[in-house]
């Protein structure tokens, strides 16, 4: 009886540190997916500022009174080359 309490209890904790194990995974993944977030706003601000810059008069609206925004409209702007979306 002794025996079996103690295989019983070694089972309960094998099956709490699958529960650990799993709550951790699922942390992991939790913070896999804020970095790609991240990721992806960071992406998306290359891309934004890219794009007007490349098109000044196409900005995307809300963009214009951010300074990285206003710097690449002017140097776009001063280029002796002017580039367009067509």
């Amino acid at each position: 009886s002794a025996s079996k309490n103690a295989v019983s209890v070694n089972k309960n904790r094998l099956s709490a540190s699958k529960k650990v194990l799993s709550t951790n995974k699922n942390h992991l993944s939790a913070s896999k997916n804020i970095l790609s977030t991240n990721k992806n706003k960071t992406h998306k601000k290359i891309f934004k500022t890219t794009l007007s810059f490349l098109c000044p008069n196409r900005y995307i609206e809300g963009e214009a009174d951010e300074p990285m925004h206003r710097s690449a409209v002017q140097a776009a702007r001063t280029s002796p080359v002017h580039w367009r979306l067509t």
